[in-house]
C-alpha cells in the first residue's frame, strides 16, 4: 500500500467517523426538541384548562352577583310616614298614568336599553317574563335578529329576568 492509498482510507474514515457523529447529535437533538414541544403542549393543556375553569368561575360569580342585587332591590324599602295629609294641589290622581307597568318594562334588564327593547317588541317580547321562558333555540335566533352573539348569556338577560320575574310574583302575592 502506497502513502496515497492510506490517505484516501484515511480521509473516508474521518467522513464516515463525521457523517455517523452529526446523525447521533441531530437524532439526539430531535429528541430533546420532541420531549420540549410535549412540555410545551402540556402547559398550553394546563393553561387552557385553567383558563375555562376561571371563565366557568367567574360567570356563576357573575350570576350570583346579578341574583343577589336583583333580590336586594326587589325587597320594598319602607317609606317614612307622612307628617301631614298631602295636598290636594301636588295630587297626581287626576293625571292618567303614560308609562308602562314595571313588569313589562324590559330595560329593567341590565344590558337592555331603548332601542334594544323596541326591537325585542317588534319580535314579539313583550314582558320580563316572556324573556325568562326563553329556550336556547330562541336565544340564539334572538341573538342573530339583533346582530349580538352571545350578548343574552354574557350579560345574563335570562338570569336577571327570572329573578325579576320571581320578585314580581311574590311582590303581587
Amino acid at each position: 500500500m502506497d502513502l496515497w492509498s492510506l490517505s484516501i482510507g484515511f480521509l473516508l474514515g474521518v467522513v464516515v467517523a463525521i457523517v455517523i457523529a452529526w446523525v447521533a447529535v441531530s437524532r439526539a437533538s430531535e429528541r430533546r426538541l420532541v420531549a420540549i414541544e410535549k412540555d410545551a403542549q402540556d402547559q398550553i393543556q394546563r393553561a387552557m384548562q385553567e383558563a375555562r375553569d376561571a371563565d366557568l368561575a367567574h360567570r356563576e360569580t357573575k350570576e350570583r352577583l346579578i341574583a343577589l342585587e336583583l333580590a336586594r332591590a326587589a325587597v320594598p324599602v319602607a317609606q317614612p310616614a307622612a307628617d301631614k295629609a298631602p295636598s290636594l294641589a301636588n295630587s297626581n290622581r287626576d293625571r292618567p298614568s303614560y308609562s308602562r307597568p314595571a313588569a313589562n318594562n324590559l330595560k329593567r334588564i341590565r344590558g337592555i336599553g331603548r332601542a334594544v327593547e323596541k326591537r325585542l317588541n317588534g319580535m314579539g317580547i313583550t314582558t320580563i317574563s316572556a324573556l325568562a321562558e326563553l329556550g336556547p333555540d330562541q336565544i340564539k335566533s334572538i341573538e342573530e335578529r339583533l346582530g349580538f352573539p352571545g350578548r343574552v348569556e354574557r350579560e345574563a338577560w335570562i338570569v336577571q329576568a327570572r329573578a325579576l320575574s320571581e320578585a314580581d310574583a311574590r311582590d303581587r302575592a
